[in-house]
């Protein structure tokens, strides 16, 4: 049989060379393609992991269900109770609810490298005739360039600065230039409107006890960001927390779930 095909290819020596050419050419192709796609994958990932923290401990909120209601008002279980309205909106909590006991059970978790208190809110900010409508952010700083890359992309200044406290904060580029503000400039800041812009470029960062007083909520954190020795493992990890909390607790692939599906 090798005979008869080694016969075959050097005797029609021009059909061969084609065949091969083909086989090379598409294989090459399919070959980069693949390394293009799986490369993008992983710089994707890596992006997505490092950038923001790997597990999300957040306060839960649900819609409300047509019966969810039913045993408060009516108080029995037995009862079947039908709405000509049935209730609607969304029930749940401002904040984590015990967040001490998170620290101390992240703490005893060989498998968590990090964790950070967050308490995010709504502001304005303002400089002059300029104002700009964004999220401010408080966290603790020292435990936050550990969750995150944060720290690395700082144009100017240091992250860490805030964790001295006194009404310090740190701008994204974008929002800096929005209000026309400088390094070491001091900008009004209140809290309490709804601009509904997440963008990193658009946001502002302090000190978390700056953040609770200035919001007047005190002690109060909606989030927790965990960074883990595996970024791996956040998937299980987080299913597992969540069964017995709560809290919502996400992984970054189930916040990222729509770009990871594009591969």
């Amino acid at each position: 049989m090798i005979f008869i095909a080694m016969k075959y290819l050097l005797e029609r020596r021009r059909q061969t060379i084609l065949t091969l050419l083909g086989v090379f050419f598409g294989t090459m192709a399919y070959v980069g393609v693949s390394g293009f796609f799986v490369g993008f994958q992983g710089f994707m990932v890596q992006q997505l992991v490092n950038n923001a923290a790997q597990v999300h401990i957040e306060a839960r909120k649900d819609y409300l269900s047509e019966h969810v209601l039913d045993v408060p008002f009516f108080g029995d279980k037995t009862l079947h109770t039908f709405w000509t309205a049935p209730p609607a909106g969304v029930e749940g909590f401002q904040g984590v609810q015990n967040p001490a006991k998170w620290y101390k059970r992240l703490a005893a978790d060989p498998r968590v490298a990090a964790f950070t208190p967050q308490l995010t809110a709504p502001a304005l900010f303002v400089l002059g005739k300029n104002s700009v409508g964004s999220n401010v952010i408080g966290c603790d700083p020292v435990q936050q360039v550990r969750v995150t890359t944060i720290a690395d992309y700082m144009i100017a200044g240091k992250f860490t600065d805030i964790a001295v406290g006194g009404n310090r904060i740190v701008l994204g580029d974008e929002l800096m230039k929005r209000i026309g503000a400088a390094l070491n400039q001091n900008i009004m800041m209140s809290v309490g409107v709804n601009p509904g812009n997440r963008g990193l470029d658009l946001q502002a960062f302090a000190s978390i006890s700056d953040v609770q007083r200035t919001n007047l909520t005190p002690n109060q954190v909606n989030e927790i960001g965990v960074r883990l020795k595996d970024y791996q493992d956040a998937d299980a990890m987080a299913r597992t927390w969540g069964m017995s909390s709560p809290e919502r607790v996400e992984s970054w692939g189930d916040q990222n779930a729509n770009i990871l599906s594009v591969f």
